[in-house]
């Protein structure tokens, strides 16, 4: 290739990265936007549920993710052309089965989380049009539309927004708030099918009678689901230990947070060209650098909230979780953590590494102890998180390292 093509190439190549970083972040800032809408709305109590049963989908959002992953991974690898109808007609049924599954589990834990049936319902159905949705993603990721992939998903967030501003303002409470986010799932898969559509008229997404299926590994699952667990199971560790002061966490954890939704795009955008690098060397670089941009983005954040603990809380959330300040900068310091054993993650299963799900599983059944005999206030289930997420990552990057030590030979 003459070295002006090549140049272009890699300059479309980086504008694009960036255009996709940029709206991304302009996404989870939007979706940042409504879970604190969300709790300005709701009384403290109710902000708790809901974030019990976010906490509990989100981690069936990890399912999903897995399949955005699974999708993405086998457009990218595969030797022939995937359509989109291969990819859904392959998803339904773990759509299915994840909504049904999430359902049972919601219905066996209703008292501890203090949620009606139509919660419950509307919970299953979310988890529902995030599956399909993500697989929708996952396709446009692996056939290179990095910017249709980012502009669906940014338009979803506005139609969450939208949509959730309206259910709340309308008195719907909890269930107003989780139908924002069904809206979402349910308009990015509508924009996406119309989207291929236009560009090619003759891809119809009617599902054949036979289609090829997407394989989802289950090691990948597991480790997608093992890792965020420890993200997403706080919320509801705390509702079943001391539902009391599950408002005030799900404050400070929802600020907190905000360390990873930072680093999630920087991910998002590493991941497809760590599925295409086959040196070590060019693994390493990329893992470096990745690294050092979250490392950078979240030691700045963390550094924000210790400094100013109570201005931001009462810029978030007003007077109402004033307790939850001086907790935030010790949560956002363990959510840097375990930005940074996502990206182990990610790493780990685009080079085919060794799972690690004993030492995982291990970790989450330790932490739930942990948290049963250590949560009378905010701060000492603050301590918890913070040390469960610094222990997850020392797992990851400690398998990883070995991963990349062990085929150093085979590599270069």
């Amino acid at each position: 290739m003459p070295i002006a093509t090549e140049s272009k190439a890699w300059l479309a190549a980086f504008w694009d990265a960036l255009l996709f970083g940029v709206i991304f972040g302009l996404t989870n800032v939007i979706s940042y936007g409504f879970i604190v809408m969300t709790g300005r709305s709701l009384k403290p109590a109710d902000y708790g549920t809901f974030s019990a049963l976010l906490g509990l989908i989100s981690l069936g959002g990890v399912f999903a993710n897995s399949i955005q992953a699974g999708a993405t991974q086998a457009v990218k690898t595969s030797t022939n052309t995937l359509k989109l109808n291969q990819v859904l007609g392959s998803t339904w049924k773990y759509a299915a089965l994840g909504a049904a599954t999430l359902i049972a589990v919601l219905f066996a834990f209703k008292q501890q989380l203090n949620a009606n049936t139509s919660q419950i319902f509307i919970g299953g159905l979310c988890l529902f049009a995030m599956i399909i949705s993500s697989a929708v993603l996952g396709y446009l990721a692996g056939t290179g539309k990095v910017r249709a992939q980012a502009d669906l998903a940014c338009y979803g967030a506005i139609a969450r927004l939208a949509a959730g501003w309206i259910l709340l303002t309308a008195g719907f409470g909890i269930s107003g708030a989780l139908g924002g986010y069904v809206i979402n799932y349910f308009f990015i898969f509508l924009l996406a099918v119309l989207y291929k559509r236009s560009k090619d008229p003759h891809n119809h997404t009617k599902i054949a009678s036979q289609t090829k299926n997407i394989k989802i590994e289950m090691s990948t699952l597991l480790i997608f689901m093992l890792t965020h667990a420890t993200f997403t199971l706080d919320q509801f560790a705390i509702q079943f230990f001391n539902p009391s002061v599950s408002g005030d966490y799900a404050a400070a954890a929802t600020i907190a947070k905000l360390t990873f939704f930072t680093a999630y795009p920087v991910i998002a955008i590493a991941y497809p060209r760590m599925l295409t690098e086959t040196s070590r060397s060019a693994r390493i670089k990329t893992l470096t650098l990745t690294a050092v941009v979250i490392l950078i983005s979240g030691t700045g954040l963390v550094t924000v909230l210790h400094v100013f603990p109570h201005a931001i809380t009462k810029i978030f959330f007003g007077s109402q979780f004033e307790t939850a300040a001086d907790s935030t900068s010790m949560l956002a310091l363990g959510v840097l953590f375990f930005s940074m054993s996502v990206l182990a993650m990610h790493a780990m299963i685009a080079w085919r590494c060794n799972p690690v799900h004993i030492p995982l599983a291990v970790l989450l059944g330790v932490g739930f102890l942990l948290h049963a005999n250590r949560h009378q206030s905010i701060s000492q289930f603050s301590e918890n998180q913070m040390a469960i997420y610094f222990v997850q990552m020392l797992i990851l990057w400690f398998s990883l390292g070995y991963c990349l030590y062990k085929d150093s030979d085979r590599l270069n």
